[in-house]
């Protein structure tokens, strides 16, 4: 009889257990963590196939090079300086103080140059220009929106345009340019 009297009083909490559940997932607990992107440009000589980010190769477009945004001036700081000053460092990712950075992927040695970092947020038609050393300019259009569905998951949309043409989404392709001089 003993036994029958637990199987009756564990059956209300049982049925409560499975009215519980719901295939709808809810993410408002969720601690969302985002990529920063900067807008990375690689830039080759169109005759010798030379790379114009590395500071050795003479004729580089670096040397005076900066970007114009949003009313200021930002000089490319030297290669693997990653802020203007020194600040107290994080274990948070946070994006790092927009800037326009120098700096080298490893094994294969290439250059490039990047501005940025950009947390998603609603970034519509952001233009920044860069400066060369040369005496050309290349202007820079983005896209970076973050959106919220009605179960607070994020949905990220961006795009880069290079000159007015795009160069595609997506944050390892649209984000790395590839120019030619």
């Amino acid at each position: 009889m003993k036994n029958q009297w637990w199987k009756m009083a564990m059956l209300p909490l049982l049925l409560a257990m499975f009215v519980a559940c719901s295939n709808e997932k809810d993410y408002e607990d969720y601690i969302w963590d985002f990529i920063n992107p900067s807008v990375m440009l690689f830039v080759t000589d169109e005759v010798t196939g030379a790379d114009l980010c590395d500071p050795s190769v003479v004729g580089n477009v670096v040397e005076s090079a900066y970007v114009a945004y949003q009313g200021k001036s930002y000089p490319l700081l030297p290669p693997g300086v990653i802020y203007e000053e020194e600040m107290e460092q994080t274990r948070a990712t946070f994006p790092l103080p927009i800037a326009f950075r120098h700096a080298q992927i490893y094994p294969d040695g290439q250059w490039f140059v990047s501005f940025g970092e950009f947390a998603p947020s609603d970034y519509q038609g952001e233009t920044f220009e860069v400066f060369w050393g040369d005496g050309t300019s290349t202007e820079i259009s983005f896209d970076l929106v973050l959106e919220w569905d009605k179960h607070h998951y994020p949905h990220i949309t961006d795009e880069v345009w290079v000159d007015g043409v795009s160069n595609g989404s997506g944050y390892s392709k649209g984000w790395r340019v590839h120019l030619v001089k």
